[in-house]
């Protein structure tokens, strides 16, 4: 679920209220999709949410996003990778700025 600046504040509001209040941090942690949609979000019905309280501050829960749906063919994808570049190699934008000494790269600027 994306979300707008205006939503994030929305979202801290309920988890304050969570922390004011333990009945309605129970309802939350029980029926999240119901208080999110009586705070006023448009949340479709086919969207499954669940609320999890952290209680550990010294574990971080990171989730992985679904895969995007845009993603790229390996065609496409071998369309834009690539190691050609557009910039000569012998371009003095390329050069080494501190060459080693004997190094043949002129040193930059030059």
């Amino acid at each position: 679920m994306k979300h707008t600046n205006e939503d994030q504040k929305t979202l801290e509001k309920i988890y304050a209220k969570c922390h004011r209040d333990s009945a309605y941090k129970e309802r939350f942690l029980a029926d999240p999709k119901a208080v999110i949609k009586d705070e006023g979000f448009a949340v479709p019905d086919s969207l499954e949410i669940r609320a999890v309280e952290d209680t550990d501050p010294n574990l971080v829960t990171l989730y992985l996003p679904p895969e995007p749906s845009d993603k790229l063919s390996d065609k496409d994808l071998d369309k834009v990778s690539g190691g050609l570049s557009p910039v000569p190699t012998d371009s003095p934008d390329l050069q080494i700025k501190n060459p080693r000494p004997g190094s043949p790269h002129r040193p930059y600027p030059h």
